[in-house]
């Protein structure tokens, strides 16, 4: 099994890591990006008859992402924010809102703020997901229908 491809944000990540980011979905469109992710998981599903699959998010640890007003405060801005796109949504909090937009579970398995308040809201007002800490016994929040 290869891995698939993944997003570098360099922003996000410490300097020292540019060498070794290889292997990467090309363009910058955050929408694309979002639409690729859950074309992968969709895929990754069918092809080897799986039905949940767990998004496990053990990339790099990333700076913390600021907490923005109108931008990743809720569902619908950070919705808003990525087809802007706007730079303050991390490639982590893009993972998660892939895995809850297709309804599956996503854990944070490295110490970052994937949770901001707008992917929080996402699993509680929108979808019937879970979403995980990177203690990976703790669930933040989740919501049953």
């Amino acid at each position: 099994m290869a891995a698939l491809p993944s997003i570098y944000y360099p922003d996000f990540i410490a300097a020292n890591q540019e060498e070794r980011a290889g292997n990467l979905i090309p363009g910058d469109d955050e929408q694309a990006y979002l639409e690729h992710i859950r074309a992968d998981i969709r895929k990754f599903k069918a092809d080897n008859q799986l039905d949940p699959v767990v998004i496990f998010c053990i990339a790099n640890t990333e700076r913390y992402s600021d907490a923005i007003p109108d931008v990743n405060d809720t569902a619908e801005n950070l919705l808003q924010a990525i087809k802007a796109p706007h730079s303050e949504v991390s490639l982590s909090s893009l993972f998660a809102i892939a895995a809850i937009l297709e309804g599956e579970p996503f854990v944070n398995g490295d110490p970052k703020n994937t949770f901001v308040p707008g992917v929080v809201d996402q699993v509680a007002e929108r979808h019937e997901s879970l979403i995980g800490s990177d203690d990976l016994g703790q669930t933040t929040k989740g919501v049953a229908k």
